[in-house]
């Protein structure tokens, strides 16, 4: 706007004459620099058009990170707040102009992007548009009620406050003075003011009950002025610090723990009688960060993590540690999240890994900066030995499983995958780190060559079936199988490239070796000769192997032939093992050759081996024992048993005898 009258200004920028050109704050942006560690404020910063022409701007770039803007240059965070004004070459006359270029004969707006150092580094998308329906404007004085400050907060030093963005839009110029008790109050503390410009000494620390007058001439030439509390930091500034790099991976802790080495026991006596704990903060500018609270910026454009009731200090020994006793070694940070989702900004799952500042501040009671930490935190995607660990007692041998095809209690034969393969491993607080079973899917070469994979427990249901192809001709042919145990053990709410939230699971899973055998495969024939077993069975005169009897204990000890699978015995005679005998060994039926097979039943079959001296009966199952036919001393063979399993496959077991 132009002065409508000369005006008598004690700003800056001194007296305007009537008609004089006043330009308020022309614009802001914002800007995210990568590394965060690079000082953009020192560079040189200018709008360019596509022909390389400089607008007639100035540039400015001031950290955004913290409550107020102090004299270090550095962002933690690596966002910074670009103020755009018009230089002097900006006069009413070329105005109009100043901004826009001849396109047919008709002024366009020029479309500027930032360069840094004459580089360009954003597209061309700014434009600066003074093309107005009227040059002249209702010259009203500004309304005071609007004026204000980007944040009333002030630091122990010199610091220069800022204008709030209504009030810089609409100011040509503005300056801070003391006025009444304020005035008298500020004198006291020493605290002086020059231009926007406010110098604090230490020993006026948290003074209270002090206002500056904001005193602003507006674009109209009318001069305005309003009040505003200030509030005065306890303690100075001190420098921002990083420590070691923190290792986390995601979802196998809520908590971590931060090494602060000698930084708070070594702060300012200042700094440590004035923090508060409850205004620390820990934040990060990275939404990608994994372990977010909120996906909604706050107000300094940060993602929050975790507010104060989530950071607990330590002393060396592990006991609670505070501030002002200076006897804090470390942090630990607890990361909120519930049921196990984290919240993310990130618009691919694979951004949550990597690298990331954490900017842990400490703050006194008004809320005012202190100290800075910046705490790197690497995140990594978790393993499956973080969550679980191979059972023992499960049947492993350096990393290889035993398995018995299961005919126990199934409608078919099956592969059981037991939910005690791997214990679940236990976070910092005895809490499991998951819940719910693994999903197992197989991979093998099929008798025929055929390459098997993708196969689930389902449909190892039924491996009598020939699709599977293993089982042939009553024979186990493929017995080793690749194994994929897989479990997701927490979803992240990460966004899409359309911007919708949606649910993406994180898995962890390990292969392994699966050795697999047919029901019976350890199954073997024992005579015992008191409580000794043995491995040649006795044929007793009357061309019979005597059955098992006695109880094994020590006053009746085992004698006779046995079947044994595990720990368990089972007498080898008609009365135990017949076509409708109940009697289990295993939890198996164990039937003779005209049983019939169904689900938990074993049938054997009873021969000699080639060479062997002897026949068997024609019903070899007798209530003593086997028997044979009439033998002469000194005669031996081989006995044999065949198990025939509800899959069909067979297997045996064999023992000598001899009379």
């Amino acid at each position: 706007s132009k002065a409508g009258a000369d005006v008598t200004w004690a700003g800056k920028k001194g007296n305007v004459a009537a008609g004089q050109l006043l330009i308020g704050q022309l614009g802001s942006e914002t800007a995210t620099v990568t590394p965060a560690s690079y000082d953009l404020g020192a560079q040189e910063l200018t709008l360019v058009d596509i022909d390389g022409k400089t607008a007639p701007v100035t540039v400015t770039a001031t950290a955004a990170e913290g409550d107020y803007v102090t004299d270090r240059a550095a962002s933690p965070s690596g966002k910074w707040n670009l103020a755009i004004a018009m230089t002097d070459e900006v006069t009413a006359d070329n105005i109009a102009t100043a901004f826009t270029k001849k396109v047919n004969g008709v002024d366009k707006n020029v479309k500027y992007a930032l360069a840094v150092n004459g580089t360009v580094m954003t597209g061309y998308e700014y434009v600066i548009d003074t093309q107005t329906v009227n040059e002249s404007k209702t010259n009203t004085a500004y309304n005071k009620a609007n004026i204000g400050l980007a944040n009333a907060n002030v630091a122990l030093g010199t610091s220069t406050l800022s204008l709030n963005a209504a009030t810089a839009a609409q100011a040509y110029d503005s300056y801070l003075t003391f006025e009444g008790a304020s005035k008298t109050l500020a004198e006291a503390k020493g605290i002086t003011v020059d231009g926007m410009n406010i110098t604090v000494p230490a020993t006026a620390a948290a003074t209270s009950g002090l206002s500056v007058t904001v005193n602003i001439l507006d674009i109209t030439g009318k001069i305005a002025k309003k009040d505003i509390i200030l509030t005065i930091a306890g303690a100075s500034v001190s420098e921002t610090e990083t420590v070691a790099p923190v290792s986390i991976k995601i979802s196998t802790v809520n908590s971590f723990s931060v090494d602060l080495g000698t930084i708070f026991t070594n702060l300012d006596a200042n700094i440590a009688q004035n923090a508060d704990a409850t205004k620390t903060t820990v934040t990060t500018a990275d939404g990608n960060f994994f372990a977010l609270t909120s996906t909604t910026s706050i107000g300094d454009g940060l993602y929050k993590v975790a507010e104060n009731t989530a950071i607990a200090f330590k002393k060396a020994d592990g006991g609670a540690a505070t501030i002002a006793a200076r006897n804090a070694t470390k942090a630990v940070i607890t990361l909120d999240y519930a049921s196990s989702k984290y919240i993310t900004a990130a618009k691919d799952i694979a951004n949550i890994y990597g690298t990331f500042n954490l900017t842990l501040t400490l703050k006194d009671k008004q809320g005012n900066e202190l100290k800075k930490v910046i705490v790197p935190v690497t995140v990594s995607k978790p393993e499956f030995d973080d969550y679980y660990t191979a059972n023992q007692y499960a049947g492993w041998n350096e990393g290889i499983l035993s398995s018995v095809i299961d005919n126990s209690t199934q409608d078919a034969p099956k592969v059981e995958m037991s939910d005690k393969l791997y214990t679940v491993n236990k976070k910092a607080d005895g809490s499991p780190m998951t819940s719910g079973n693994l999903a197992y899917t197989f991979k093998y070469t099929g008798y025929d060559g055929s390459s098997q994979s993708g196969k689930s427990t389902s449909d190892f249901n039924n491996i009598s079936t020939d699709a599977l192809k293993i089982v042939k001709d009553g024979v186990l042919k493929v017995t080793s199988y690749t194994v994929k145990a897989n479990k997701e053990v927490v979803t992240v709410n990460a966004l899409t490239n359309n911007g919708v939230a949606t649910d993406n699971a994180i898995s962890v899973s390990k292969e392994f070796t699966m050795k697999l055998a047919p029901a019976f495969n350890k199954a073997k024939l024992v005579y015992y000769t008191d409580g000794v077993a043995g491995t040649v069975a006795a044929v007793g005169v009357d061309n019979v192997i005597a059955t098992l009897s006695g109880d094994g204990t020590k006053d009746n000890k085992y004698n006779g032939l046995a079947l044994e699978y595990g720990d368990e015995i089972l007498a080898v005679n008609s009365g135990k093992i017949g076509q409708t005998t109940t009697e289990k060994l295993n939890n198996y039926t164990i039937l003779d050759a005209s049983g019939t097979a169904a689900e938990g039943v074993v049938k054997i079959e009873l021969s000699l081996a080639e060479n062997s001296l002897g026949e068997l009966e024609s019903t070899p199952l007798t209530a003593t024992g086997v028997a044979l036919k009439a033998l002469a001393p000194g005669n031996s063979g081989k006995l044999i048993v065949t198990f025939t399993d509800y899959a069909g496959i067979k297997t045996q077991a064999t023992i000598e005898y001899k009379k």
